[in-house]
């Protein structure tokens, strides 16, 4: 019968969890790379329309509460239309081959592998 003592243990189990930690950590990092190895067209937006997946502020009814509805934004021609909150803005945006979306002002990140949007911070799926 074999005996083993505290520290034996202990020594043994350290190197078990340090592996099983860095594993999980290289399998995070990997997947995060990932969704950004895309080669989109400068185009791949252009006709396309999303709505934010969550509800957001979108004005004040009569009795002074806060509205809440989704946020939509649409690319058509080079541009883009952004109705938000009670309030809307557009003109020409630019979609680099890697996702990125910028207008000069905002910017965001389309995600082709799971057909998401990021605007300004918020998250949109197709409408």
């Amino acid at each position: 019968m074999l005996m083993f003592s505290k520290t034996t243990s202990l020594i043994l189990t350290v190197p078990c969890i340090v592996f099983c930690i860095g594993c999980g950590t290289q399998t995070e990092t990997q997947e995060s790379s990932s969704a950004v190895e895309q080669s989109l067209s400068p185009d791949a937006l252009d006709g396309r329309s999303f709505v934010s997946e969550k509800k957001h502020e979108v004005g004040l009814r009569p009795d002074g509460v806060e509205a809440m509805g989704h946020w939509r934004i649409a690319f058509t021609g080079g541009q883009f239309d952004w109705e938000f909150s009670d309030a809307s803005t557009g003109g020409p945006y630019k979609l680099a081959t890697d996702g990125t979306i910028s207008d000069g002002n905002r910017g965001g990140f389309f995600d082709a592998k799971k057909d998401r949007l990021q605007w300004d911070g918020v998250w949109s799926v197709p409408e």
